[in-house]
């Protein structure tokens, strides 16, 4: 026999192949994939299908772009892959304007806080001082 890695005639070089060098069956490579997930202690029912959305999802996640993704992925459909690409896109985005915003509340503003309520003006103390202020449990509301 040949060299044992190489394409046998007339088969595309795959990434999984069987001992002869040819792509395996759909079938085949679903329950190949399945064997070495449970191999490799991921969850039992880890199928091929679930394995590539996942590396959709991480190739998305580490900003690789969707032709990039598609090479390793074999998609043939940009817009399946455009869709991770928007989604992680979405995550990182508001990451950032969460920390835009939490950074926002480290300025503080020139507020004293020394004698505030302590006036005579309080509307609030006032009302309540007399007898004006109902809760809403009270209110015919």
């Amino acid at each position: 026999m040949g060299n044992r890695n190489a394409p046998a005639a007339g088969y595309a070089p795959a990434f999984i192949s069987t001992s002869f060098g040819a792509a395996r069956s759909e079938k085949a490579f679903s329950a190949y994939i399945s064997e070495a997930a449970g191999k490799a202690g991921l969850p039992p029912k880890s199928a091929p299908h679930g394995l590539r959305k996942a590396a959709c999802r991480r190739l998305a996640e580490a900003e690789c772009s969707a032709m990039e993704i598609m090479s390793i992925t074999g998609h043939t459909d940009i817009k399946e892959i455009e869709r991770y690409c928007r989604d992680a896109a979405k995550r990182r985005l508001s990451a950032t304007a969460m920390d835009k915003l939490q950074k926002g509340f480290d300025i503080r503003l020139p507020n004293p806080d020394e004698g505030l309520g302590e006036t005579d003006d309080n509307a609030l103390i006032s009302l309540m001082q007399k007898g004006d202020w109902r809760s809403r449990q009270d209110s015919n509301l």
